[in-house]
C-alpha cells in the first residue's frame, strides 16, 4: 500500500509541476523526478512534458535571467527525453 501511494504521489506531483514550466521551481522539481529512475512515470506524462518543453516562445526576449532559465529548461527537456528513451517500449 505504501509503495502504491508513493507512486501515485509522484505521478500527481509530476502532473502538477508540468502545469506551469514558466516557474523555475517547477522545472527543477520535474527534472529531479525524471532523473530518479526509482520513480515510475507514465510515458504520457513524459511525452506531454516534452511537448510543453518544446515551446520556446518564452525565450524570445534574451536577458541574463532568461539564459539561466533556458539552460534549466533544456536540461529538463534532455532528462525527460533520456527517461523516455530508456523506458521499455511496449508494442500494441
Amino acid at each position: 500500500l505504501d509503495i502504491k501511494s508513493s507512486k501515485s504521489t509522484a505521478i500527481n506531483q509530476a502532473e502538477e509541476l508540468i502545469k506551469d514550466f514558466s516557474k523555475l521551481d517547477n522545472l527543477i522539481g520535474f527534472k529531479q523526478l525524471v532523473e530518479d529512475f526509482e520513480i515510475e512515470l507514465p510515458e504520457e506524462i513524459l511525452i506531454k512534458a516534452l511537448k510543453l518543453l518544446s515551446d520556446a516562445s518564452s525565450f524570445e526576449i534574451h536577458s541574463e535571467k532568461t539564459m539561466i532559465c533556458l539552460e534549466i529548461h533544456l536540461r529538463t527537456w534532455t532528462a525527460a527525453l533520456e527517461r523516455l528513451y530508456y523506458s521499455p517500449i511496449v508494442l500494441e
